[in-house]
């Protein structure tokens, strides 16, 4: 570091950009979500302190906590029917706790007022040319009628300063026209509106592109879906999939999927493989295609991986997630190595080397290898293990002197990392360069008979609206047929793309 300068890495995080929001309710029930935190240059933010003011009760103002999230959102129980709340949400990284943010309005749950809910909601996501004008449409309703505001990427849209944007609002109908579209009018948009029973927010995320192909790619893809929505019969077809949840014990959660088909399909919840009924602690709630997976009071046992299986008369579909539950970000245990790497080793050229390491988190950790700083990644000739008792350990066959540095193993969680390194020497055989056999260099392209995946497909993380491409590399003798499967059915040509390029296959999505 230069001396004088300052460190951004030990600070606490900055404030949410942007008050928390009612997103859902019920009678005693809401759902709390917020924007994410300001960047300020440390580390990430690991879990967020919900806490409660209930208005006008004896005893002054008091902030309760209700828990502690490690997502934006927040399932909040047990609330009065009627009473007046306020909520604030602090944000936590491995400095400790940042700044606050509350709702500026009161939040009041129950009948006397209906908190504002979106009968027809934004588009998820959707693509639309460069120099083009769009539109989105919601509606919403509420008591008494909610006012309603437009948000980019957390920010207010000031349509005053903002000649190219327009917004409508008759009551139920919200509407936000966009002309001349440009890359920078890419981003999250989000329709709020709010009254005083609480908020409720919309959201769609738009991209801006310039090549014709990929948008008429995505209005076909999305005719389709509208076609199974219409009278005519067809398989289910999953709109929006499970994600991956956590949640602390004893506290609810909620798995939701939305599904489309004719005739109406018939769902079916697993729990690592086993179905799952509905007793006092699994409840099964659908509507407006939306299908739930309510788990009350989460026990240890509860997390697992969890699938929806949509069936009806055409062909069937499925989804899943992983749900992880523990005990609480307050419980996490940061990595720490139980023994650490040797510090000198050295090799023989041509020979085996084997790093080993023990480490012990809570929960489990994720874990890298590097050399000289360089992230290194499983092949056929480096082999890298992760048993349950926290043994990492690294095997690299075949060692050359261009093997020889400075290996270093980094164990990460949601609360801290730790590292250990070693120094490995690569000893150069003794016979002279002339003794030596000659040493074959094997082709680029392997020969394989039977079908052979030289390069396997990678998993890969996108956000909604990304283009993403999947690679993989294979041979065979005659040539191979491909197909790409995805939750175990055929993926279809229609919606997705296809290159070839000998080996080589690549699927854009």
């Amino acid at each position: 570091m230069v001396p004088g300068s300052i460190s951004l890495y030990k600070y606490v995080p900055g404030r949410v950009c942007g008050e928390p929001v009612v997103v859902d309710s019920g009678r005693n029930w809401l759902t709390l979500s917020w924007p994410k935190v300001e960047h300020r240059g440390g580390p990430p933010v690991l879990a967020y302190r919900v806490e409660a003011w209930l208005l006008g009760e004896d005893g002054g103002a008091i902030w309760t906590e209700l828990g502690v999230s490690p997502i934006n959102s927040f399932d909040a129980f047990n609330i009065k029917p009627g009473a007046e709340y306020k909520f604030r949400v602090t944000p936590r990284n491995r400095y400790g706790w940042g700044e606050s943010v509350s709702t500026t309005s009161p939040v009041v749950i129950g009948r006397s007022n209906e908190l504002p809910e979106f009968v027809r909601i934004l588009p998820g996501q959707l693509k639309a040319l460069y120099g083009a004008n769009i539109r989105l449409d919601c509606q919403v309703k509420g008591e008494p009628t909610p006012a309603v505001r437009w948000y980019k990427d957390g920010t207010t849209i000031d349509l005053d300063a903002c000649p190219r944007f327009n917004a409508r609002f008759d009551g139920a109908n919200c509407q936000l026209s966009v002309e001349d579209l440009r890359d920078s009018d890419t981003g999250r948009y989000m329709c709020e509106a709010s009254n005083k029973a609480g908020r409720a927010s919309s959201f769609a995320r738009l991209m801006v592109v310039s090549d014709p192909k990929i948008w008429q790619a995505d209005a076909k893809l999305k005719r389709n879906i509208l076609e199974d929505e219409s009278d005519a019969d067809g398989p289910p077809q999953f709109t929006m999939r499970l994600r991956d949840r956590r949640v602390q014990m004893t506290y609810p959660v909620r798995l939701t999927c939305q599904v489309v088909g004719r005739p109406t399909p018939e769902i079916t919840w697993r729990k690592d493989g086993h179905e799952v009924k509905q007793d006092e602690r699994h409840a099964f709630c659908s509507g407006e295609l939306f299908h739930t997976l309510e788990i009350s009071q989460a026990t240890l046992e509860d997390g697992g991986n969890y699938s929806a299986s949509a069936r009806n008369a055409h062909g069937a579909v499925s989804c899943k997630c992983h749900l992880v539950v523990d005990k609480g970000i307050r419980a996490y245990v940061a990595p720490e190595f139980l023994s650490d790497l040797d510090m000198d080793i050295t090799v023989k050229e041509g020979g085996e080397l084997r790093l080993a390491a023990q480490v012990e988190a809570y929960p489990t950790v994720g874990v890298m290898w590097h050399r000289d700083g360089v992230r290194l990644r499983p092949s056929r000739r480096a082999v890298m293990t992760l048993d349950h008792d926290g043994t990492v350990e690294l095997a690299l066959a075949g060692v050359t002197p261009r093997d020889a540095g400075v290996y270093s193993c980094t164990a990460t969680n949601e609360v801290g990392r730790a590292e250990t390194s070693a120094r490995v020497s690569v000893q150069a055989n003794a016979e002279p360069p002339s003794a030596r056999l000659p040493t074959l260099v094997a082709p680029e392209t392997p020969y394989s008979e039977v079908p052979l995946f030289v390069t396997k497909p990678r998993s890969t993380e996108a956000e909604e609206g990304d283009t993403v491409i999947i690679h993989c590399e294979v041979v065979g003798d005659p040539k191979p047929e491909v197909y790409w499967l995805r939750d175990w059915l055929k993926v279809s040509q229609r919606s997705l793309h296809l290159s070839v390029v000998e080996p080589e296959i690549f699927l854009f999505t």
